[in-house]
């Protein structure tokens, strides 16, 4: 019939896949597009602020439940429920404790940008979590960890979107790693060691072509100490960005606490103590303090 258009699951769809939503392109016209957005559970996603402050997206949640951190508090809004974004000035956080699937609908086109922003990149981890499935995982738990703490002291929401991307995609020079040295169980050898240290800049490379320098930075950063010595480069205290020394021990925390194929994961309090007892000297006291903190009142892990 003139005018109608069926799409059936087995037609070829237009998908971003992220390790932690996706993001599918149902229909387009003129400059509208209806998407589909499937988040996983126990997954943050980020609706940033338009160039064009015409561009209105709005979200009807299909399934699940959908937690919008707000200054005044998080708003839960349920199956039937829906939001919209019109002249946003700030980041918006979405938690899916238990996943979430919603319609999309962006009233300019966004798909296209979306794939180029994130697609290279995202499809890089996820080759390297072939070759480690510990990396692959272990930059969405970072993330994680990097936006509690960010709440915790209250780190402005504008320096937000820059460690939600560096802390994400803060391990994806790893895919330049041989596979023998990044699976090998027991300790590393000098070579082996100088291969693993390259992760850094090589992450930052990519993520300066991708995101720009400061995101490049901040990921280059996770492995410096304040005592001058982590690598890259070596650099102390002040040296190292605020969200570096965030991302830092976001890291340090989950590479104790995570589970590997050859060695189980320290108890989280056990991990906090190691922490603590390196505070001022490899780590930050306010990153450290806020790690504890957040573990006593239950928000770790």
């Amino acid at each position: 019939m003139e005018g109608l258009f069926i799409q059936k699951s087995t037609d070829p769809q237009a998908e971003i896949i992220q390790n932690d939503s996706s993001l599918k392109l149902l229909a387009h016209h003129d400059e509208m597009e209806i998407m589909l957005q499937t988040v996983r559970p126990d997954s943050v996603v980020w609706i940033a602020p338009g160039e064009d402050p015409s561009l209105m997206e709005f979200y009807y949640i299909l399934q699940g439940e959908a937690s919008i951190a707000l200054p005044e508090g998080n708003v839960t809004l349920c199956e039937g429920e829906s939001f919209y974004v019109l002249g946003l000035k700030e980041p918006l956080r979405i938690y899916a404790e238990n996943g979430i699937k919603l319609l999309y609908i962006a009233s300019k086109p966004l798909f296209d940008y979306l794939y180029g922003y994130l697609g290279d990149l995202n499809e890089l981890l996820i080759q390297t979590g072939k070759k480690d499935k510990f990396t692959y995982d272990h930059g969405k738990r970072v993330m994680k960890y990097c936006l509690k703490i960010c709440e915790k002291i209250k780190l402005p929401s504008e320096r937000l979107e820059n460690i939600v991307l560096a802390s994400l995609f803060h391990d994806v020079g790893k895919f330049f790693v041989p596979d023998e040295v990044l699976n090998k169980p027991s300790k590393l050898n000098d070579e082996e060691f100088r291969l693993v240290k390259k992760h850094t800049t090589d992450s930052a490379q990519l993520l300066k072509l991708k995101f720009g320098q400061v995101v490049a930075s901040i990921a280059k950063q996770h492995h410096e100490r304040l005592d001058g010595t982590g690598y890259p480069d070596g650099i102390t205290a002040d040296e190292i960005t605020l969200e570096g020394r965030i991302i830092a021990v976001a890291d340090s925390l989950d590479a104790m606490t995570a589970d590997r194929p050859y060695i189980k994961g320290k108890p989280f309090e056990e991990a906090i103590k190691e922490l603590q007892s390196q505070k001022g000297s490899k780590y930050d006291p306010l990153i450290v303090d806020a790690v504890a903190e957040l573990y006593e009142e239950g928000q770790l892990p």
